[in-house]
């Protein structure tokens, strides 16, 4: 928005747009309406030649990005912006003379650029630094199309491709498909050629529009987008048949193609925007038996697209552990362990590890064993859950089941499947990281298409077990975990201490299987202290526990070669040699049992 003329009142936080007679206030309000407005777009301003109120409402969808971060969620309803910008238009009078804003921004046009830059660095976000860009950008407008529009074009053969530059980026402008054009003309343009075996096109989006055309042929199966561009920019990909045209819906504004999609809506995936990196080839096998789509509320239902993050399964090296971070958000954080196949004694010291979302509440970390995999991924959730808040387990092809997430009870827990070894070789995951989407919700898999030879009968559904017993933490069932572990042949253990609470084992077996008992962070920012427990034949382990309040902490872990008493004021659990340790946890407290009820306990 722009205006001649304002007033400023400090007594209620608000700016007056007398041109338009618009009020602008400092804290959001009910039943408002939001406008579309510039920013980020030049560092100095000023001058008389203000556009019109037409060329301002053009300007302004033009400029809307692709995707905002830490905005009000209605921001997002698109409906919104059209009426305030509709609103805009009605109520302007045309005025034609300098207003106070004007002759701020001519005195600020004097100064040194350095001082510039310091001054406007100063100004937080704001409606004012926002009236300020948009005014500083009139050298851009006065040289915009005044047209925009929308068509289904049909990508085959020879496409020339108009680019135009935008700020700091290139985008497209237009398409030119035989004698048809769509878009704006430049005088930047390049020819793309569809090859006759290509099997999709890849469309690169930059925040504000389209900025590349590319097709996929057939031995480019494994072709990457490229690396992490920090949120700016987002691949779609839409499958193509051979020797078939490709039909897309292109939408323009003044300034560039701000939108492409498949023209076929029943295609899965046709509104995913892809966060690079991202395998471009494995997209095509996307398969909704394989998605479990998160029911999103109303504030996103008029948000068509949806903004995807690839988490690959498969790479060079194998994969030896999942961590997953849950809070009281949910699950919000998901970390991806690899080691290289020739040290596969040693995966700290030779280890690679992603992470994605945050890593924060609790860590459940699982490891597979050298010569296991995944057989099948579930999601699930508690059915009278409102907030419907999903988390993942897996099976593998040794019969083990590990639930990366809070307990339930059967009865109250719902599960769907969304990868079995009968469907392919698996790739990855992925995860929707739409703006306002604080933790992970929709989750798919991506498998290649091939028959595995894994027998099926290890592809059982894992099995939610001790939920019985998470009452001892004497917390909300969404923020309790359980982990359980035998103390039987094992070769040593490992300890995880941050600050003066023990946080979790690692226990490493003879046969080779490390199994986490407790919270174990492997490669987190969380600085711990790993202590070695030297275990002696047959030795039993003693848990000492601190109580604070209702709730209880490990403290401190120790093998006995004897049963020894305790201290006047402890507090601890002694667990036999042979017997199951069943570790509970939480934020903020720890329960330890055993099974069979062969536990000694003792509190004095």
């Amino acid at each position: 928005m722009v205006t001649r003329s304002m007033t400023f009142r400090e007594e209620d936080h608000t700016i007056y747009l007398e041109d338009l007679d618009i009020y602008i206030h400092d804290f959001p309000r009910k039943k408002a309406r939001y406008a579309p407005s510039v920013h980020s777009l030049c560092k100095t301003g000023g001058g008389a030649d203000l556009p019109s109120p037409h060329a301002i409402y053009n300007f302004g969808l033009a400029m809307i990005p692709l995707i905002w971060t830490k905005l009000p969620r209605e921001i997002y309803k698109s409906n919104t912006l059209f009426e305030a910008a509709d609103s805009l238009l009605a109520t302007s009078r045309g005025r034609e003379y300098k207003g106070s804003l004007w002759e701020l921004l001519d005195r600020c046009r004097r100064l040194p650029v350095e001082l510039s830059l310091f001054i406007w660095d100063f100004l937080p976000s704001s409606p004012v630094r926002h009236l300020l860009a948009l005014n500083a950008a009139r050298r851009i407008w006065l040289d915009t199309p005044l047209s925009a529009g929308g068509a289904t074009i049909s990508l085959q053969g020879d496409i020339m491709i108009y680019l135009t530059q935008l700020m700091k980026d290139r985008c497209v402008c237009g398409i030119r498909q035989g004698h048809s054009l769509y878009g704006h003309e430049s005088s930047l343009l390049i020819n793309v050629q569809r090859p006759a075996a290509s099997t999709a096109c890849v469309f690169t989006m930059g925040l504000y529009g389209l900025q590349n055309v590319e097709f996929m042929a057939e031995t480019e199966e494994s072709l990457t987008s490229g690396v992490d561009s920090g949120g700016s920019k987002f691949i779609i990909v839409i499958p193509c048949k051979q020797e078939m045209p490709l039909h897309v819906d292109v939408k323009w504004d003044v300034w560039k193609i701000y939108l492409i999609s498949s023209h076929d809506k029943s295609i899965f995936g046709h509104d995913f925007f892809w966060v690079p990196p991202v395998s471009c080839g494995q997209l095509c096998w996307l398969s909704p038996n394989s998605f479990y789509n998160w029911p999103r509320h109303f504030d996103f239902t008029t948000q068509s697209q949806r903004f995807m993050t690839y988490v690959p399964l498969k790479r060079d090296e194998r994969l030896y552990g999942l961590t997953a971070f849950c809070s009281s958000e949910g699950f919000v954080g998901l970390g991806t362990h690899f080691c290289s196949y020739s040290h596969q004694e040693s995966y700290t010291q030779n280890s690679s590890v992603y992470w994605y979302g945050k890593q924060h509440g609790c860590p459940i970390h699982v490891q597979l064993d050298g010569s296991d995999a995944i057989s099948s991924i579930y999601v699930y959730w508690h059915k009278n859950d409102s907030l419907s808040g999903s988390y993942f387990a897996i099976t593998t092809i040794k019969n083990e089941s590990f639930i990366l997430g809070p307990q339930f009870p059967p009865s109250r827990t719902v599960m769907k499947k969304i990868y079995s070894s009968d469907d392919g070789e698996i790739l990855g995951l992925y995860y929707d990281k739409s703006p306002s989407i604080t933790r992970m919700t929709s989750l798919g898999i991506i498998s290649c298409p091939k028959k595995l030879s894994i027998d099926s009968d290890h592809l059982a559904s894992p099995l939610l077990s001790n939920h019985e017993c998470i009452y001892y933490l004497n917390t909300s069932p969404f923020t309790s975990f359980s982990s359980q572990a035998s103390l039987k042949d094992i070769e040593r253990i490992e300890a995880c201490y941050v600050d003066s609470r023990c946080t979790g084992m690692l226990l490493h077996y003879n046969n080779g299987r490390r199994r986490i008992l407790g919270q174990w962070y492997e490669s987190t920012y969380i600085q711990t202290d790993i202590q070695a427990i030297s275990l002696p034949k047959n030795a039993s382990l003693r848990f000492l526990l601190t109580r604070k309040g209702h709730r209880q902490l490990v403290t401190h872990v120790s093998a006995l070669a004897c049963a020894a008493p305790g201290g006047r004021e402890a507090k601890f659990i002694d667990i036999a040699y042979g017997d199951v340790m069943v570790w509970m946890f939480s934020g903020n407290s720890d329960a330890i049992l055993c099974l069979p009820n062969s536990a000694h306990y003792r509190e004095e």
